[in-house]
């Protein structure tokens, strides 16, 4: 199965990170202002 990109916000410490790569809290950063509207 392949990778998905990877998320640009991510690649400064983590070049070849991809969304399925994130921690809760990076997973609540990215989708906390989403969730809060």
């Amino acid at each position: 199965m392949g990778r998905l990109p990877h998320v640009g916000f991510r690649d400064s410490h983590h070049p070849d990170s991809t969304i399925l790569d994130f921690t809760p809290n990076e997973w609540w950063a990215f989708l906390g202002p989403h969730l809060a509207r």
